[in-house]
């Protein structure tokens, strides 16, 4: 399957030197657009393994999706402080069930953790309520990834050793 190729890929990469994290999610980042086969209440953000790394958001409450989580399609998901606000207001969030839906079938996801609002969506928007889930549920829907890495250097010294990884997926 497309998620199970990305994730072969994504492994690969973690591999290059110079390379810390790497994770994926099928949303263009900053370019405006969420696009995904899930709907919540919220700004819907399918992720991989390492996404939450790569970008450097850390766990405020709960804890990450994990890989198993994340490969299976678990119908659990990790919200941004907005998000959380708008769900629960002056409570925990921690384990509320949110109504959503994946290929229009409604489906309950239970929160499992809790991290700082980010601006994913586009430079000159404010940041939105996220609502991150397991990238399995939107992968076979939509084919794309957007991959994200960190790097303990400057990020042009590891972009001659990912071409080739690159061509090669």
């Amino acid at each position: 399957s497309h998620a199970q190729t990305l994730d072969a890929f994504l492994a690969d990469v973690r591999h290059v030197p110079g390379i810390v994290s790497a994770g994926a999610t099928e949303s263009p980042m900053l370019d405006g657009s969420i696009m995904m086969n899930v709907f919540m209440d919220g700004a819907t953000v399918a992720v991989t393994r390492g996404f939450f790394d790569a970008i450097g958001l850390k766990v405020l409450d709960g804890r990450l999706l994990t890989p198993e989580e994340i490969s299976s399609g678990a119908p659990v998901v990790v919200v941004s402080q907005r998000a959380a606000r708008r769900i629960a207001p002056g409570q925990t969030v921690i384990g509320r069930q949110i109504k959503g839906f994946v290929d229009m079938k409604p489906q309950l996801f239970t929160v499992v953790g809790l991290v700082a609002d980010a601006r994913l969506g586009s430079w000159d928007n404010d940041t939105s309520s996220q609502i991150y889930a397991p990238y399995v549920l939107a992968a076979d829907e939509q084919p794309r990834a957007n991959v994200l890495v960190e790097t303990s250097g400057m990020p042009g010294d590891v972009l001659a050793s990912l071409v080739p990884l690159v061509k090669n997926a």
